[in-house]
């Protein structure tokens, strides 16, 4: 049972781990880009426990929709949207790549990890622009209230300094598996694997 887990374990970190950092720094640098915050050091996107935590969780609890955040430069509506967009490109530069790996095999005898990074690389950005796209409604109520004054103190607090065991939580249960995968995620995805 534990050789079984570990061994899951293990191939998810190293399908997901080099199409994560490639798209949570190239989503950083166009965040950065458009809003004109400079990149404090080179790993910004991935130094951050929210980026490693949800992930971590969703491998360990064996989830399908396996999330990892890049760390914000600001916090509003503007840059997420920036960030959804950074994903969808990230999705379509892997949609791209995959259909072009799938014209290039690897050689007898070698693994494709090539073709597994692209796969991964395509669906990691799917579920992240699905996790960018899902709040973006709330997000815009919260920003209308917060600048009005109504906004709960209480939240913005939890949500600022506490968000990583929020993050946590929703990289542990299957709540994105049931839902946001359910519905939109994988019929998606295989929609995409299809025309690829």
């Amino acid at each position: 049972m534990i050789e079984t887990w570990l061994a899951l374990f293990i191939r998810q970190i190293i399908f997901y781990m080099l199409p994560v950092m490639v798209s949570l720094t190239m989503v950083s640098m166009l965040e950065s880009r458009l809003t004109g915050q400079p990149i404090s050091h080179p790993f910004h996107a991935i130094a951050w426990k929210n980026t490693w935590w949800p992930m971590l969780a969703g491998m360990v609890f064996h989830r399908a929709v396996i999330i990892a955040l890049p760390q914000p430069f600001v916090y509003s509506f503007f840059t997420a949207s920036i960030r959804c967009a950074g994903h969808c490109l990230c999705l379509l530069a892997g949609f791209f790549l995959y259909s072009w790996v799938l014209q290039h095999q690897a050689p007898t005898g070698l693994p494709p990890l090539h073709q597994w990074w692209a796969k991964v690389f395509m669906y990691f950005n799917l579920c992240m622009a699905v996790l960018h796209l899902l709040p973006m409604p709330g997000m815009v109520v919260g920003e209308w209230l917060y600048k009005h004054g109504y906004f709960p103190a209480l939240f913005y607090a939890f949500m600022r300094y506490y968000q990583h065991w929020f993050w946590l939580l929703i990289g542990a249960l299957p709540l994105l598996d049931m839902v946001a995968g359910k519905y939109i995620i994988y019929p998606t995805y295989g929609w995409l694997a299809t025309l690829a």
